[in-house]
């Protein structure tokens, strides 16, 4: 864990970057307060629970939903006219 002032931080992004992504959480403060924590996006996601990519985004949603589309009976409502129509020949 790093505790750093805005202006040092400001100065040193790119290093304090590379730390967070070696999984440090790094501390801004200003005026004596602390104000922000610099920290990678997997663990930002880990604290919020948010899904890491697109499949296990799908298989949330389809968890969720799941009992709703287990009781959809007609998952395709046919709207079409199914008549034969006119004849027709070449």
């Amino acid at each position: 864990m790093t505790a750093i002032p805005f202006t040092q931080a400001r100065a040193h992004l790119a290093d304090l970057i590379d730390q967070s992504k070696q999984g440090e959480k790094v501390f801004i403060s200003q005026r004596g307060q602390t104000t922000a924590v610099l920290m990678s996006v997997p663990e930002y996601q880990k604290l919020t629970g948010q899904p890491s990519d697109i499949a296990e985004s799908l298989n949330d949603w389809r968890e969720k939903f799941k009992d709703e589309l287990n009781n959809f009976d007609e998952d395709f409502i046919l709207e079409r006219d199914q008549s034969e129509g006119r004849d027709f020949s070449w």
